[in-house]
């Protein structure tokens, strides 16, 4: 047997393998898709409009990630606004967002490790949080989509 062909052999193998290693590694730190949330649209008539506002400020308040400082949280009918602390990949940082109800299409509800997190979807991504619980995190999603039903 030729050993340049013993060379080639493996030199293929080798890049094989690494190619499978990278492909399955770049695809474990990945969520799946996520179908849009069927969100509750109705909560805001439910609730009566002052106290879906409150409940939304408050659940704002309470995201683990970003970290919401409360007295930043507004709410309207047609939008809401928060500034919070953002610990990103290079450094802490304060951010200000502001998200119009009007330009959420739906809403992503999915759970990693034990956390809740909630995606807003328009022409691109508009907003991101996470939870503690399940219960907060669709409930915020609930409220989003309500108000825009109702705007």
């Amino acid at each position: 047997m030729n050993p340049m062909n013993n060379v080639q052999t493996l030199l293929i193998r080798v890049a094989l393998a690494t190619t499978l290693a990278l492909a399955a590694g770049s695809s474990a730190g990945c969520r799946p898709s996520v179908p849009p949330y069927a969100a509750n649209q109705t909560l805001v008539s439910e609730l009566g409009e002052d106290a879906a506002k409150g409940k939304l400020k408050k659940l704002l308040s309470q995201a683990t990630a970003p970290q919401v400082q409360a007295g930043s949280v507004d709410v309207d009918s047609d939008y809401y606004h928060y500034q919070a602390l953002d610990i990103a990949m290079f450094g802490r940082g304060f951010v200000s967002k502001k998200v119009r109800f009007k330009d959420v299409a739906h809403t992503e509800v999915w759970e990693n490790n034990g956390s809740w997190y909630v995606k807003l979807v328009g022409g691109s991504k508009l907003d991101q949080l996470k939870w503690s619980s399940q219960s907060d995190a669709q409930e915020f999603a609930d409220l989003v989509m309500s108000f825009k039903a109702g705007a």
